[in-house]
Parts: C-alpha cells; structure tokens; sequence
C-alpha cells in the first residue's frame, strides 16, 4: 500500500503486492 513489500504499516504489516 505505502510502498513495496512487506512492511510496518499504521495497523500492522501490510504484505504489498
């Protein structure tokens, strides 16, 4: 969502596509 891969996001860990 913020960026590429997995990362710390607002909620939790956001595995980006």
């Amino acid at each position: 969502m913020d960026g590429c891969g997995p990362k710390i996001e607002h909620r939790a860990f956001v595995p980006a596509p």
